[in-house]
């Protein structure tokens, strides 16, 4: 197997063992952890004597300082005034050297070293390629994704979560409850997570977590895993039972399914009653139609835009000269089109004659919104 030589064969025995078969023969009692040899085994052994020291101290040590703010009691005073300054003091002293974060404890700032900045993942799934710092990590995955196990029920709707912290998270969804307010522009969300996305990204203009891909960066490790799912791996597993569609999020393909298929538009706009399948839109449609932002600028000209796709399509289409494709053929006539939005439009004015914007003033109805504009502007402008 190797060109190794031993001076005993028990000393090549155990090489083979470990190095070639890898077993692991040794088990701990104390913990689910498998070893190679006795003597490692008896060195991991140790390793859990001040742990059981602690717990049999903790255990036959009375609690006789109690906290005067809640009904928990401690064994000395130092672990009673770490429990106040961390939970009702709200202090956060144990500061991380190498990104600046705080912690109210110091086994928190602890934990965050070893798994943010030394990235230490000792226990690996053995169904997949994936590590998790805590063994509930581990256990939690296996259940959730592997397993599919989802214990945790929303009582609000028919949804069920792999673990409890998800489930609150989609409570609070439910009760719009948001209790992380962004301390430099004062908008609320409701976790901490969507919080850090926010804040990093727009007011630190932080985005830590690099594409080895391409050159794009991204404010969080889940946006990441999300664009190279979507660009570099085009994994699309989630799939329409109604339409040959296919999704890289379960998110997406129920956005697809309610906005499609069950036609549903929840987000109303405040200033026109204009309905929308997601929030997105309605975001989109307010900051273009109603406060007309635009704030993509063309660094080629000095023309700018209230999406993103439109900028990208004006730069290949003016400057790059691109032709410009319409892949939408009407199948009554012979007009092409760009989006299918515009081909559905068309078929529905010149095809089936459709009048469906009304004028309020006098009821005059038109096939296209830019014809009962001009209408309004001459005839109607002085009654507005």
């Amino acid at each position: 197997m190797c060109n190794r030589i031993f001076g005993w064969k028990r000393n090549l025995q155990a090489h083979i063992n470990t190095v070639h078969l890898k077993l692991k023969p040794f088990s701990c009692t104390l913990c689910d952890k498998s070893i190679a040899a006795k003597v490692s085994l008896n060195l991991h052994m140790n390793s859990h004597r001040p742990k059981l020291a602690a717990k049999l101290k903790s255990q036959t040590t009375p609690k006789s300082v109690p906290c005067m703010l809640c009904n928990k009691s401690y064994t000395c005073k130092s672990s009673m005034m770490g429990h106040v300054n961390a939970v009702h003091r709200k202090l956060k002293s144990f500061l991380c050297s190498l990104c600046g974060k705080s912690f109210t404890l110091k086994g928190t700032l602890k934990k965050h070293i070893d798994n943010i900045h030394k990235k230490l993942r000792p226990f690996s799934c053995t169904m997949c390629d994936k590590s998790f710092y805590l063994k509930s990590y581990l256990v939690r995955h296996v259940d959730s994704a592997h397993k599919k196990l989802k214990p945790f029920s929303c009582t609000l709707c028919d949804k069920s979560f792999g673990c409890n912290g998800t489930l609150k998270k989609h409570i609070a969804v439910h009760n719009q409850v948001k209790e992380f307010m962004c301390t430099f522009c004062g908008k609320a969300f409701t976790t901490n997570y969507h919080l850090t996305v926010h804040v990093n990204p727009v007011h630190l203009k932080l985005k830590p977590f690099s594409c080895t891909l391409c050159d794009k960066s991204f404010p969080a490790k889940a946006i990441l895993n999300r664009h190279v799912n979507n660009v570099h791996k085009t994994l699309k597993p989630f799939s329409c039972a109604l339409c040959e569609k296919s999704f890289s999020t379960k998110r997406q393909l129920n956005r697809h399914f309610d906005g499609v298929h069950r036609k549903l538009k929840p987000f109303s706009c405040s200033l026109c009653h204009k309905l929308f399948s997601t929030k997105t839109s309605l975001t989109s449609h307010v900051n273009v139609i109603h406060k007309k932002l635009k704030p993509f600028t063309c660094t080629l000209c000095d023309k700018s835009f209230g999406k993103k796709g439109t900028l990208a399509k004006h730069t290949d289409i003016v400057h790059h000269k691109k032709k410009q494709l319409k892949p939408f053929k009407c199948t009554l006539c012979n007009a092409s089109f760009v989006h299918k939005s515009l081909h559905t439009r068309h078929v529905e004015a010149v095809h089936h004659k459709l009048k469906q914007f009304l004028c309020t003033f006098c009821n005059k109805t038109f096939t296209w919104k830019c014809h009962l504009l001009k209408h309004i502007r001459i005839f109607h402008e002085k009654q507005k």
